[in-house]
Order: structure tokens, then sequence, then C-alpha cells
């Protein structure tokens, strides 16, 4: 937990952290506000110590958040604009047990400035 001092009051919580580069990535290529909160939320369950470099949100959990429909479209967006990529695909083909979800590695170093 990260524990921040202002002023006289602690700050406890978690935080997300997101480069600079990529925040001045959503604006040069107009990404929509359903695919930044979709970015950050996957962002929020990214643990590389516990998970490696894979990323799984579920359906679900993006419902707590915003429709089915417009999660799907951020995925695209997401996706097409390179800020995720797709590392295992996921539902009943995926060759694991279940239905299992589709796993996204995130993209960090390709949007830095002057690429």
């Amino acid at each position: 937990m990260a524990k921040v001092r202002k002023g006289n009051k602690k700050i406890v919580g978690r935080f997300v952290a997101v480069e600079h580069h990529v925040l001045d990535s959503f604006a040069r290529l107009e990404v929509s506000h359903a695919a930044i909160v979709a970015y950050l939320l996957m962002k929020k369950s990214y643990w590389p110590e516990k998970h490696g470099e894979k990323v799984m949100f579920t359906y679900p959990e993006a419902r707590e958040f915003m429709s089915t429909r417009t999660y799907s479209k951020a995925l695209k967006e997401l996706l097409a604009k390179g800020f995720l990529v797709k590392v295992e695909p996921g539902g009943l083909m995926s060759g694991r047990p279940g239905r299992a979800a589709t796993l996204y590695g995130l993209i960090h170093d390709h949007m830095k400035k002057g690429r």
C-alpha cells in the first residue's frame, strides 16, 4: 500500500500508474472515454509479479462500469490503436478448461515519443 502525505493527512490506498506518454497517446489517437476507462480497469488488474505479463478483465467484471456492448467496442478500439495485444484467445476453443477468458497484454513501449 502506498502512503502519501498531503499536508497533515495521509492518503492510503493502491494507485494505478499510467505513464505520461500513454496519456499523451490517448489524446493524440483520439481514444474514446470508454476505451480509456477499460484501459485503466485492465491496468488496475495488472500485477506482473503474480500473473506475469498477462491481464484478464472479463465481461462480468466490466459490467459494473459499462455495458457489455460498450466494453466490446472499447476492447476493439484498444486493440486497433495498439494499447492491447491478445496473448491467449479465450472461449470454448481456447484449449483451456471451461470457458476461459481472453488474456491480453498491455503495450507500453511502442507509444513513446518519436515512434
